[in-house]
Formats: C-alpha cells, structure tokens, sequence
C-alpha cells in the first residue's frame, strides 16, 4: 500500500532543467503527461517506487533513479504509449523491480542492479520468444542498442544474455 504519493501531472510535455535534482522522501512519486516526458541530466528519489508515464515519449537521458532500499516494492515503471528511449541511465542496488512499456523500447549505457527482476514489453514482444533485439533499432522491438548489462555484466549478444540475463523477461504490451 501507497501510503504517500507525489503526483506531476502534465497535459503538454515534461521537463527539466539540467541537473535538477528530485527528492522526495515518501513512497512514491509519479511523472505523468498526455506529451513527451523528457528527462535529461536529472536524479530521481523516491523512497520505495518511481514512475513514469506518457501517452507519447519517455526520454531519459544521463538520468540516476534510486530508491531506499527499504520500501516495500523499490520499483521501478517507465510506461508509454509510442517509445521508451534511454542513454546512460542509473539506478541504484537497491532496486528490485524494473518494468518498461511502450511499442518500441530503445536501451544504451545502462546497467540492471544484480538481483532485480526486469520485464520489458514492445508491441511485438520478444525475439525467439526471449530475445531482444541486439545492436540497432527495430520498430515494436526491445533494442539493447549500445552497453546494455546486468549485474556489470555485458548482455548484447544471445550468449552472453542467456548466461547473465536470466531475471529479464521480454514481452508484448497487456503481458
């Protein structure tokens, strides 16, 4: 149960000024907007889930988000309707959850902390009923375009996912 919650609700776009800096030191805080969620250089805190949410684009980029370590799921939910694009984002061991959304979720410089359970889902969902996409941009696809690992472990090729990625599950949007 949510005990408390912040709430930034935009009917336009959301952003940030560079290296703002947010931290709330309830349960939960939300992004949402009906536009474009652009997140560049910023640090989000929460102290048990963070989510983001847009009809359009979630756009992080050179992003940390962290969570106590104490809370009750340590979560965190990136959803929206068209792409999910990230280049360099950070997250701290504490986090458990990780899910992302969106017909096409594009990943570079990003490391998944070592135990937390991450399910990402495209409109066409997984390749081989497993994979992601490696290396380039496919449209309704999760790509791992650049960097992408788990527990500091590189995870761009089918072996080296199989062998380090077994907490990443790879579906279809509504799975």
């Amino acid at each position: 149960n949510v005990e408390t919650e912040l709430l930034l609700l935009s009917a336009g776009g959301i952003s940030f000024a560079p290296e703002t800096s947010i931290t709330y030191q309830g349960d939960s805080l939300g992004l949402g907007s009906f536009d474009t969620v652009e997140v560049v250089d910023v640090d989000l805190y929460a102290a048990d889930e963070i989510s983001v949410r847009s009809l359009d684009r979630v756009v992080f980029n050179n992003v940390s988000l962290k969570t106590s370590g104490s809370g009750v799921h340590d979560a965190i939910e990136l959803l929206a309707h068209r792409e999910i694009a990230v280049d360099n984002l950070i997250f701290n061991e504490n986090i458990k959850r990780i899910a992302m959304e969106a017909q096409t979720v594009n990943l570079s410089n990003l490391n998944f902390p070592n135990g937390s359970e991450v399910k990402l889902n495209s409109a066409h969902g997984a390749i081989d009923g497993k994979y992601p996409n490696f290396n380039n941009i496919m449209w309704g696809r999760v790509n791992f375009i650049n960097n992408v690992r788990y527990s500091d472990n590189l995870i761009m090729n089918k072996t080296a996912f199989d062998t380090h990625a077994g907490n990443i599950s790879i579906g279809k949007i509504g799975n």
